[in-house]
């Protein structure tokens, strides 16, 4: 069975032949090891992930530019933004924007995002979209990320200002909002036409390690109808809506899953509260992907250590169908590359199904 029949299956709760793989790696040392020069970076990524057996990817890895820098460059070429006045910096393991044009509110209102056209944004994403396909198929299914308009506002901002923003400012806040809805709007509607797989993925980190970065009253009102609005048209054509965020989302999660309507979710950070086991009983039919610790068992576990917390998940959800197993967060530059490729082949080692009870 190839990944993409795994990953059908996996999406359609049917079972596949073993657990589904899922990871984004931003460690270059992993692709140093596995996939060889950076020549092509679309082909380096597919052929790390064939080597390490990671069936499911979502990120294409540039050792020299960070997707911060990258984020600038699109707003730059599509959101009518002078790329010279912006600019990302790394602090500790990320990145940062550390410069924009405005220092305050009253300023961020004359430096509002504007979207070009829907063709110019097709001229680009499309042809990605057929290179994507054909690069990575069918040893990988590499299913496209975007980013959500939440997170998009603070990133434009800085969080404090969009916080004092959603208060003193909501206006400024709605505008941010609108800008980011319809670029995803668009992008959703380019990749039900032109799909890399069966699923997309959309990012709005809107938690951190106990609780919601917002208010539960603040998403409702603001993300959850957008998020309709922009995966309708994957729903349209069938596709599968998948949501990432790290953090503890329980406050907020019935409403993503009921409302929204996503069919799948993606970090499940276990420090975070976010068990995958409790996730199933909970909700039967979501797509469950990650759930293998990056605080601190990928970085500073044992061999036996990675294997274990792989096993948890395979015995305690895995019969059920509907799991990929990778990192809570991203294979991260402190996760030695041995310890990602224990975690993949720990997969491959116990995932077969059956799933046996003594896994």
């Amino acid at each position: 069975m190839n990944a993409y029949e795994r990953f059908d299956r996996t999406i359609e709760f049917q079972l596949p032949d073993r657990v589904l793989t899922w990871d984004a790696i931003t460690n270059d040392r992993v692709y140093q090891v596995y996939g060889g020069a950076a020549e092509n970076l679309m082909e380096r990524t597919a052929r790390t992930c064939r080597a390490i057996g990671l069936d499911a990817t979502t990120y294409i890895h540039d050792p020299q530019r960070h997707w911060m820098v990258n984020l600038l460059d699109t707003w730059a070429e599509f959101m009518n933004l002078d790329r010279s006045e912006w600019e990302a910096t790394p602090a500790g393991e990320t990145w940062w924007i550390t410069r924009r044009p405005f220092r305050s509110l009253e300023e961020a209102r004359r430096y509002l995002p504007r979207l070009a056209s829907r063709q110019a944004i097709a001229n680009w994403y499309v042809p990605f979209l057929k290179e994507a396909r054909e690069v990575f198929y069918p040893q990988t299914v590499f299913v496209a990320e975007v980013l959500g308009p939440v997170t998009f506002a603070c990133q434009f901002l800085d969080m404090q200002q969009f916080c004092t923003a959603i208060i003193d400012e909501p206006e400024l806040v709605h505008s941010l909002l609108e800008v980011a809805t319809e670029w995803c709007r668009t992008c959703t509607e380019l990749y039900a036409a032109h799909p890399t797989a069966p699923a997309l993925l959309l990012s709005e980190d809107i938690a951190y390690k106990t609780s919601l970065l917002f208010s539960p009253a603040f998403l409702r009102r603001e993300l959850l109808p957008r998020l309709k609005y922009i995966y309708e048209p994957l729903k349209r054509v069938g596709l599968k809506c998948l949501y990432h965020s790290d953090g503890h989302l329980h406050e907020i999660l019935d409403d993503l899953v009921f409302d929204v309507g996503i069919d799948g979710l993606n970090p499940l950070e276990p420090m975070a509260g976010m068990d995958p086991a409790h996730l199933r009983k909970r909700y039967p039919n979501l797509i469950l992907l990650g759930g293998v610790d990056t605080s601190a068992i990928l970085p500073l576990g044992t061999a036996k250590d990675i294997e274990q917390a792989v096993r948890t998940i395979i015995r305690e959800v895995g019969p059920s169908g509907g799991l990929g197993v990778g990192s809570s967060n991203e294979v991260h530059p402190s996760v030695p590359v041995e310890n990602a490729v224990t975690m993949y082949k720990a997969v491959q080692r116990f995932g077969s199904y059956p799933i046996s009870p003594d896994v």
